[in-house]
């Protein structure tokens, strides 16, 4: 499960790649971070190593000190999509007591064939899906060939969303916008006197006073026909 821990450098990575720069990981304030550090090794282990100490705790431990440190800094975007991902994968394993992996599915990832699947060492915190497993929907049942290796659909989420999250640290949304419309001036034309050249005044038009008035002769009536005295 490489990839998972290696999904947050990789979108930081493609944050710079694109544009994004380190400057603004000086304003970060991110909770609670030291809880993270024993999260990764811990996964680091499970990955690692098939048969640790304490295999059935390892990954439960690892999933709460990870959700621990994701839902105190939700103000970071793209976390909340790492917390659902991360509730997603902790659900199963807390009610089967391990993470539940669909035989089919480790056939269908190259890992083994229907012969040997029997033998296959599936690593610490997960177990083949057996008969009254509880939200199978969510045990490991994708296969990923590429990679040899099957995941959740809480896998996946959390994935794209330390993806999301490591772009995002870069390329902050909304910076290029919000700088823009701070620096430009405020023009505050209220309760400013209208003024117009004095060629395009009307000789009618009375000014001098606060508000413009018009003058306009009254009419006179012409016996036979009507027109304006001028």
């Amino acid at each position: 499960m490489w990839i998972v821990v290696a999904a947050l450098p990789i979108g930081l990575l493609i944050g710079l790649i694109s544009g994004g720069d380190f400057g603004s990981l000086r304003e970060l304030e991110l909770k609670l971070w030291p809880v993270a550090l024993p999260a990764i090794t811990l996964a680091i282990v499970i990955s690692l190593d098939a048969d640790p100490p304490l295999e059935r705790l390892l990954l439960p431990i690892s999933l709460l000190l990870f959700a621990v440190v994701v839902f105190a800094n939700l103000n970071v975007v793209g976390m909340a999509v790492v917390g659902v991902g991360i509730i997603a994968n902790l659900a199963p394993v807390l009610l089967n007591g391990d993470m539940p992996v669909r035989e089919q599915a480790v056939i269908d990832a190259g890992i083994a064939t229907e012969q040997t699947v029997e033998f296959v060492e599936l690593g610490a915190g997960r177990r083949f899906e057996e008969p009254g497993d509880l939200l199978t929907p969510l045990d490991a049942r994708i296969p990923i060939g590429v990679l040899d290796e099957v995941f959740t659909f809480g896998d996946l989420i959390v994935i794209l969303g330390l993806m999301n999250v490591g772009v995002r640290l870069v390329r902050p949304p909304g910076r290029p916008a919000d700088s823009m419309v701070a620096t430009q001036p405020v023009l505050d034309l209220r309760d400013q006197p209208l003024q117009l050249p004095d060629d395009d005044v009307p000789s009618f038009v009375q000014t001098g006073t606060q508000h413009a008035s018009v003058t306009r002769p009254l009419p006179t009536v012409v016996e036979g026909s009507a027109s304006w005295d001028v």
